[in-house]
């Protein structure tokens, strides 16, 4: 009697050098658009090539197009990414740079590549992708058992704003300073996500860690940054819930800056 032919299921080859280089990005940077340098262009994949398609009005196409292993390709001249890194930025997207760390004529194999920028909403500091005449906040807002601390900076000038609110009212009048400073991002820790409903259909949100925005954590980071041992100087020292929201701004801009 003949033996029974197995069915044997094909499966995808495996990925090139090049795409395990892309994917390692992407699983070190998994909430933002990669774009990845290649030659002249600035290339995304899979689902991120899809959504920046969408988003900028650029062809959709695949690489290794009609076979098994096709993943979704758009692309975008690199000297075009002030034109098309705003439209992103403004569809609330995060973006990560990869570039060619090294002359790809020059390389032995695969070219070295690494992420050198992480763009978010409220992180901008170049003068072609701000808009003229308009401040560019970065916001964080904490709350404790006496009201709420509102931190605000903006890259482009150094300018750092810290307030408190307390009373009865301090969460409508802190909620109500956010939206008339109008930040082109809001860090809040995850304690105080019940606040994002309020705000976030007109201000972009970012859910940070709560140990970012503890007291000890922050008070550190910010006399470290400014060389300093004390911040009585500036006359904030008593400001501790506004010191909690600019230590936790300083820790994502450590993070996004890549420690620029």
């Amino acid at each position: 009697m003949p033996k029974k032919k197995s069915e044997s299921s094909s499966s995808p080859p495996p990925p090139t050098p090049m795409m395990r280089q892309f994917n390692a990005m992407k699983e070190r940077y998994p909430a933002y658009l990669l774009l990845f340098r290649m030659g002249d262009f600035y290339e995304t994949f899979g689902e991120d090539a899809v959504v920046a398609s969408e988003i900028l009005g650029i062809t959709l196409t695949s690489r290794n197009k009609g076979k098994e292993d096709a993943i979704p390709l758009a692309g975008i001249p690199i000297k075009a990414l002030d034109t098309y890194l705003p439209k992103l930025l403004a569809a609330g997207r995060y973006v990560a740079l990869a570039e060619q760390l090294e002359d790809p004529a020059q390389a032995k194999g695969l070219v070295e590549r690494g992420v050198v920028r992480l763009y978010t909403p409220g992180t901008i500091y170049e003068d072609e992708l701000l808009p003229d005449s308009e401040t560019s906040y970065l916001a964080a807002l904490t709350e404790g058992r006496r009201g709420y601390g509102l931190a605000l900076t903006e890259l482009s000038t150094g300018e750092l704003l810290l307030a408190e609110f307390t009373g009865a009212d301090a969460r409508d009048r802190a909620l109500a300073e956010v939206i008339r400073r109008s930040p082109r991002e809001l860090l809040l820790p995850e304690a105080v996500g019940h606040l994002r409903g309020s705000l976030e259909r007109s201000i972009p949100v970012t859910l940070r860690g709560d140990n970012e925005f503890s007291q000890p954590s922050a008070s550190r980071r910010l006399r470290d940054f400014f060389s300093v041992t004390s911040l009585a100087s500036f006359g904030v020292e008593e400001m501790k819930l506004a010191g909690c929201a600019a230590g936790g701004i300083l820790a994502y801009l450590e993070e996004t800056q890549l420690g620029n």
